[in-house]
């Protein structure tokens, strides 16, 4: 398996750095544990940044269109309201996007996803990284494949981007010398 970046992970973050990967010209291969993108959301607001690099994807109209601009915020407690913050443009003058976004996980996962199908790239469901090894010649990264059910080991040189919650860490791994 030869690759210039191994991302281990398809949540957003993840998904957008394949993305990115593949706007760059860069060669990757991404993997997660599951066999999908997440179909419950575990985080709702896009940042100003995340919508223009959208912008700069040719994707904002499409995130804008199915999600919703947060107004304001209430805090309540026992069912009564102590306090409310009027959000209004926070980001005046900074970016195109003076507001918080609502757009759930789900939905941001999916339109990376579906980002990368387009242009002919998939992910690796339902595979586990396992661990790697420095080699003299490289790397061996351990990977199971859960629907093969097969343990694959294979020598490269690349970079790890990790965004699983267990193994957060960017590792630059050495390249072989030619």
């Amino acid at each position: 398996m030869k690759t210039d970046v191994l991302i281990v992970g398809a949540g957003p973050t993840g998904l957008m750095a394949a993305d990115q990967c593949l706007r760059f010209g860069i060669d990757f291969i991404i993997l997660d544990v599951k066999d999908g993108p997440t179909k419950e959301s575990r985080a709702i607001v896009v940042t100003a940044r995340s919508l223009e690099i959208y912008q700069q994807m040719n994707l904002s109209e499409t995130v804008l269109t199915n999600g919703e601009k947060v107004q304001t915020i209430k805090i309540k407690s026992g069912g009564q309201k102590k306090a409310e913050l009027f959000l209004g443009a926070l980001g005046e003058g900074q970016s195109d996007f003076k507001y918080m976004f609502a757009y759930e996980q789900s939905k941001n996962e999916s339109l990376l996803y579906k980002n990368l199908l387009v242009q002919h790239k998939d992910v690796m469901w339902n595979t586990e990284f396992l661990s790697f090894e420095h080699l003299n010649d490289g790397v061996r990264e351990n990977m199971i494949q859960a629907v093969l059910g097969l343990l694959d080991q294979h020598p490269c040189g690349a970079t790890l981007i990790s965004f699983d919650a267990i193994m957060l860490r960017m590792i630059r791994l050495k390249r072989p010398e030619l």
